[in-house]
């Protein structure tokens, strides 16, 4: 799911985020949150099923 956050976060950012969840076993929203990298809308945007599923 983080690969959906590069193009905002940026490719490093991404990847330490991913770790973060990875290492730390807590959710993505919960990692995001307490960090301040996205605003909740904007994690529910990026996080949108339909944004991430469909093509182009």
């Amino acid at each position: 799911l983080v690969t959906a956050f590069s193009p905002r976060i940026g490719y490093e950012r991404a990847a330490a985020l991913a770790a973060e969840v990875w290492s730390s076993g807590r959710s993505l929203r919960d990692v995001v949150a307490a960090q301040g990298l996205l605003t909740p809308a904007e994690l529910s945007d990026l996080l949108e099923p339909r944004r991430l599923t469909e093509p182009g």
